[in-house]
């Protein structure tokens, strides 16, 4: 008998709209928490100002800090108009980024994509250079500028498509600016792309 929430179909339940936060509170701590007693097998609805009451001594906190970069990258095929929308997973040493992408027909490399700002302009071009494992691309923006920098320019918030269908406000960008200059300061220095049409690769420079 398969172990219980093991199945898939399991996870599907209504989520009403009105009940989900489309925007996060400005008092963190007055965020709802909700606190399983595994012992008395109950749910109960606390917040997470509660924590130093719910806490014991000896408990284990994990606490996940993780920032999100505005990585969804909007635009077109330059040569067909196509509309193209994507993700920056990383930028190498040498200028090249890594970006997974969709759009209608097949992409080629050499072709260029034409980036849009939030406000529809078009901006920066990426040069596909070789399509990487799992439907990756090795790409470069023409000009060539930093990464970050196109990106607080021009990248979107990654939201789920519960919150505004996916789609980002300019509170959004503001509330994030703060965690993308942390994150460029984080970011591996040393990586490079290896872009070979015969193999594929990505390390440092020392090969660590």
């Amino acid at each position: 008998m398969a172990s219980r929430m093991s199945q898939l179909d399991q996870y599907d339940y209504e989520l009403p709209h009105d009940l989900v936060a489309q925007v996060p509170l400005r008092k963190r701590s007055d965020a709802r928490l909700l606190v399983v007693d595994r012992q008395s097998q109950s749910l109960v609805d606390r917040h997470v100002r509660d924590l130093p009451d719910i806490l014991r001594p000896g408990d284990c906190l994990v606490l996940n800090d993780t920032r999100v970069v505005p990585a969804r990258l909007v635009g077109y095929r330059t040569s067909t108009g196509g509309r193209w929308e994507g993700l920056f997973l990383d930028a190498s040493v040498d200028g090249f980024w890594r970006v997974l992408g969709k759009t209608r027909g097949k992409l080629a490399a050499g072709e260029t994509i034409t980036l849009q700002r939030p406000d529809g302009n078009d901006d920066t071009r990426l040069r596909l250079a070789v399509k990487l494992p799992e439907g990756v691309w090795a790409a470069k923006p023409e000009p060539d500028e930093a990464a970050f920098a196109v990106l607080e320019r021009l990248g979107r918030v990654p939201l789920p498509p519960y919150i505004r269908k996916g789609e980002m406000i300019e509170a959004d960008r503001e509330r994030y600016r703060r965690f993308l200059r942390e994150a460029r300061a984080r970011w591996p220095r040393r990586r490079r792309v290896c872009i070979s049409p015969r193999r594929s690769c990505s390390g440092s420079r020392n090969g660590a």
